[in-house]
């Protein structure tokens, strides 16, 4: 099946571009309906709607989120062991059981889109509108980008959302627990 990590770190030839170019480069483009390169959105234009919406929004965390300890406090109780966080992996999941290649994401409700129909539509009467709904489906558009990468490098992955989590997180790792078995097909709870 190829290497154990979706991608591998490579040498910096001398006529290369700098460190940011070559970043910027390597950044995989989405892609339209129609399979055109779309160029990434810019939010810089945009403004928080005040000051208190713009801490609130600073103060949320990107690891170790609350869904995520009691998540990994649950696997844990399971006996599985797991990495976090790897960045050599497509999407950097939050849990990966590397012997079995399967990734697992939790995902917030608001930022990767739950009840998109929905959410999109209570975000098109709110301030910054164009801001979050593009926003919020360039989060869903690279979820499902990085689920076909993985996918195509053999990996299983598997998505949870935060409220179901939150909701029972021994029933969600038992659900990653029996899931977790030489059956590579994605998974979403």
């Amino acid at each position: 099946m190829g290497s154990r990590h979706v991608y591998e770190a490579r040498k910096r030839q001398p006529d290369t571009p700098t460190a940011p170019q070559a970043a910027a480069a390597s950044v995989p483009q989405p892609l339209s309906r129609r399979g055109r390169i779309t160029p990434v959105p810019s939010f810089r234009p945009y403004a928080a709607a005040s000051g208190a919406s713009a801490r609130s929004k600073r103060a949320n965390r990107s690891i170790d989120t609350k869904p995520e300890l009691l998540l990994r406090s649950a696997l844990l109780k399971l006996g599985l062991r797991f990495r976090m966080n790897d960045r050599t992996i497509a999407g950097r999941p939050d849990f990966i059981l590397e012997g079995d290649r399967v990734a697992i994401f939790c995902d917030g409700d608001f930022w990767h889109g739950r009840h998109w129909r929905r959410l999109k539509e209570d975000l098109s009467h709110r301030a910054n509108a164009m801001y979050w709904i593009e926003k919020i489906g360039y989060n869903r558009a690279r979820d499902r980008r990085n689920t076909r990468l993985l996918t195509n490098a053999g990996w299983m992955v598997i998505r949870v959302w935060e409220t179901d989590v939150r909701r029972d997180a021994t029933a969600a790792a038992m659900k990653i627990a029996s899931a977790a078995q030489p059956t590579h097909t994605n998974q979403s709870f």
